[in-house]
């Protein structure tokens, strides 16, 4: 699998969590739309000290009439105590200040045991009041924490102000939907919301750049083509269930580029529900998945294209684990062997090895295992007919693209004939030796060059000198200095014309 689409695939899961987070704040107003005040400050705090797993939020509410403040506050079991309302109050403006208006928007506020990170957002534009949310957390508030934040406090006080004024709850509740579009469009993604009932409502300029389609277009994707014929079918049994059931769905699929060309995409459908367990809406982010998927067809077939040459070379291979594990065999080593991979995993694979070679054959591998340098070893292995052969096996480490071993792959080679002629022609050579030294006479084998290639027991006991010094008979005192000369002219006549001769002359004895 390609690591550098984790990345990706992060990015993806962070922006679903906030498009599911926008939107359940964007329900705020609803939920709170002909309430009392303390209802709607109630329904945003339970909001957000979930959404956000804080370890408190507390809201500041002012009487547009310059009555008493209302303050309320939520209390996560992660801050354990007898700390409400008045105990975060009091903490909040021993560390900013007592007035409200003049809190930062970023703080840190020690409360009993615990120094936390608070960030606040006003609720309007402050004549209404101020929400403070805080975490344990260090890096708190991120970029995304903040921004729901402020959508929050937005959300809320679009819904407080409608039991105030009803044109100002008109007016923050276009100005909401305006920064929802500018959202939504900002997010480097194809994101479509759509109906309880699967029709589509909104997607975002990504998409219908994409796709080179208005949103009127779009909503017919079942019938004007953007689904590829062969996938449609398919998408639209799989939408209809899960619109049915309210359950999320995942397809890859193929869909018509703004080009023409019909590229697979990951089709993923999410119910964003509200507080009564309602379906409110679907979220539906499209990802272009084309690259990878061809890629991964690629890899298919060239991994397929490798075990067919695996299978087919008239060789026994094996594949081992960077661990030094067996973990493949091809065909013909599974015949030769009689055994598959699997059932010689675990170091099961030393049982074939002959009990005499079994040691320092662990040894071998061992070291090469653990300092990944080449393997290569001899040793007598069972066959499937449970003959112990002589194989040659050799192996090398393959490295992946950090520079580790990814895999062991070598070879087995049977070369149990070879080291039987090799034998055999030892015990000729061992019988020709003491054929040669039992004959009762001196005897030398030359090359076809004229070197002097070997000499029985006898000639060296003779001349009393070993075959190294023998071998420079033309130099050395072996022959009478009288008879030199003439010696190696009839030696070099012999060896020319290649034919049968003979001649005498004196030769050192061992006694001088």
């Amino acid at each position: 699998m390609d690591t550098s689409l984790e990345p990706a695939a992060d990015e993806t899961a962070r922006l679903r969590r906030c498009l599911n987070d926008l939107v359940s704040i964007m329900a705020l107003p609803a939920v709170g739309a002909g309430g009392e005040p303390p209802h709607i400050v109630g329904t945003l705090l339970d909001a957000l000290l979930g959404m956000l797993r804080l370890a408190f939020v507390f809201v500041r509410l002012n009487d547009p009439e310059g009555g008493r403040s209302i303050e309320m506050a939520r209390v996560a079991k992660s801050l354990p105590g007898p700390i409400g309302t008045r105990e975060i109050r009091e903490a909040i403006g021993s560390s900013t200040g007592d007035a409200p208006l003049n809190w930062p928007a970023d703080a840190r506020v020690v409360i009993g045991d615990f120094d936390l990170s608070v960030a606040s957002a006003p609720l309007g534009l402050n004549e209404i009041g101020i929400v403070v949310a805080g975490s344990h957390r260090l890096d708190f508030p991120g970029e995304i924490e903040r921004l729901l934040l402020n959508v929050a406090a937005n959300q809320a006080a679009v819904g407080l102000q409608q039991a105030r004024l009803l044109s100002e709850q008109t007016r923050r509740a276009n100005e909401s939907e305006r920064e929802s579009r500018l959202i939504l469009d900002s997010i480097p993604g194809l994101v479509a919301l759509l109906s309880p009932t699967g029709y589509v409502d909104i997607v975002n300029r990504p998409l219908l750049e994409y796709f080179g389609q208005t949103l009127e277009e779009l909503r017919q994707w079942g019938t004007n083509g953007t689904v590829h014929p062969e996938d449609l079918p398919h998408v639209v049994e799989v939408f209809t269930r899960s619109i049915t059931s309210g359950t999320p769905y995942e397809i890859v699929q193929r869909l018509r580029r703004a080009d023409g060309i019909y590229r697979w995409i990951q089709n993923s459908g999410f119910p964003f529900r509200d507080v009564t367990g309602q379906i409110a809406r679907w979220c539906v982010l499209l990802t272009d998945i084309d690259d990878r998927k061809r890629a991964e067809e690629a890899l298919l077939k060239r991994e397929r294209e490798l075990r067919l040459l695996v299978e087919t070379i008239p060789a026994l291979m094996w594949r081992g684990t960077p661990e030094g594990e067996l973990d493949y065999l091809n065909e013909r080593a599974v015949e030769y062997l009689g055994h598959s991979a699997e059932s010689l995993s675990g170091g099961r694979w030393l049982d074939l090895v002959h009990p005499d070679h079994r040691d320092a054959t662990v040894r071998r591998w061992l070291h090469s295992a653990t300092t990944g340098s080449s393997y290569d070893d001899i040793y007598k292995l069972r066959r499937a007919d449970g003959q112990y052969r002589w194989i040659h096996s050799v192996g090398e480490p393959f490295y992946d693209a950090e520079g580790r071993i990814a895999h062991w792959y070598g070879l087995i080679i049977d070369i149990d004939d070879l080291k039987r002629t090799e034998e055999a022609l030892r015990d000729r050579e061992r019988e020709s030796r003491l054929i040669v030294d039992s004959i009762p006479g001196l005897v030398a084998a030359l090359t076809p060059a004229g070197e002097l290639d070997g000499v029985n027991n006898r000639v060296v006991e003779y001349c009393g000198r070993p075959l190294e010094e023998l071998r420079h008979w033309a130099t050395n005192d072996t022959l009478h200095p009288e008879d030199r000369s003439r010696v190696i002219q009839l030696f070099a006549a012999l060896i020319t014309s290649g034919l049968p001769s003979e001649w005498e002359s004196r030769v050192r004895r061992f006694d001088g």
